[in-house]
């Protein structure tokens, strides 16, 4: 079965910081009804990112942390793209000097295989084998 609805960032934000409590626990039974599947784009990860690594000034190990537990406990009800879980995270968290956007180019290039991802931005083609630099003039 196909995803029946999706899901925008707030709802993974809430039911990760599990505030305030009405908002979490509408989230949750929202999330474990049965039957129903939700779609999770791509942004609305990106966004949580983010937020918690920005708004919240997560640590970007936390912020793994957090969104890898979040796709563990309610995985069977969510369609998203596992990458960015089982792959970018990581890349990200052991990368401090790139962005999450930059990981997450650089290994949507490289699984699309449209590779290299061309870049102005010499940290980004210093450190994923994705990515080349064309010098700025």
């Amino acid at each position: 079965m196909g995803p029946s609805s999706s899901i925008d960032t707030n709802i993974l934000v809430h039911a990760i910081i599990q505030e305030p409590r009405a908002q979490y626990l509408n989230c949750c039974n929202l999330l474990r009804k049965p039957g129903h599947k939700y779609r999770v784009f791509d942004t609305a990860i990106i966004e949580a990112v983010f937020v918690f690594n920005t708004f919240y000034e997560q640590e970007r190990i936390a912020v793994a942390k957090n969104l890898t537990l979040f796709f563990e406990q309610f995985g069977e009800a969510l369609d998203y793209n596992r990458t960015i879980v089982k792959m970018i995270l990581p890349f990200w968290v052991e990368h401090p000097a790139l962005s999450f956007v930059d990981c997450y180019l650089a290994f949507m290039a490289g699984l699309g295989q449209v590779e290299p991802l061309i870049t102005l931005d010499k940290k980004l083609a210093n450190q994923h084998p994705s990515a080349i630099l064309i010098p700025k003039s």
